[in-house]
């Protein structure tokens, strides 16, 4: 689980309270957990980095 701490450094929002930082973490975990129902019911597998910019500069190029 990320700190209160790492939270903040992560947003680079040192200056925010606790608690908004701990709102924040929540929604990350909550996204997290999305992301990983979606992924696991897709049956996909994660691309690596460079597929990705494969990918990424073969659209550019069309």
């Amino acid at each position: 689980m990320l700190s209160i701490q790492r939270t903040k450094e992560l947003l680079n929002e040192p200056e925010i309270s606790d608690t908004e930082a701990e709102q924040i973490r929540s929604k990350f975990y909550m996204l997290a957990d999305l992301l990983l129902d979606s992924w696991q019911a897709n049956g996909k597998k994660p691309r690596s980095a460079e597929n990705k910019y494969k990918n990424y500069e073969q659209s550019k190029q069309t």
